[in-house]
């Protein structure tokens, strides 16, 4: 089990290494209010360079948290977070249900 907090690098490193083992310590870090926004991006990326569809949960908690954030500041963020449930295959399921 990772310790926690996350370091600002921490997320990127476990993104490139892809271990799934890393998703539930990451997806703690996306929902953790006490967290940095720039250690969440990061973790965000981490989570969509992953690709385990568990993190959707997360993913989907951490964007409707930034709803009152987008309007201000979020917009890159929102972004991010969009882009990794992407990747982990999230989106294409949800848009499109067969």
């Amino acid at each position: 089990m990772l310790t926690y907090p996350l370091g600002d690098l921490d997320g990127q490193a476990l993104g490139k290494i892809g271990d799934r083992r890393a998703v539930e310590a990451l997806a703690a870090a996306v929902l953790d209010p006490r967290e940095w926004e720039r250690v969440k991006d990061n973790v965000v990326w981490a989570l969509g360079q992953i690709g385990d569809v568990v993190a959707a949960g997360p993913l989907l908690g951490y964007l409707k948290s930034l709803q009152a954030y987008w309007a201000s500041d979020g917009e890159d963020s929102v972004k991010a977070v969009i882009q990794a449930l992407d990747k982990i295959g999230f989106l294409s399921i949800y848009v499109n249900p067969t």
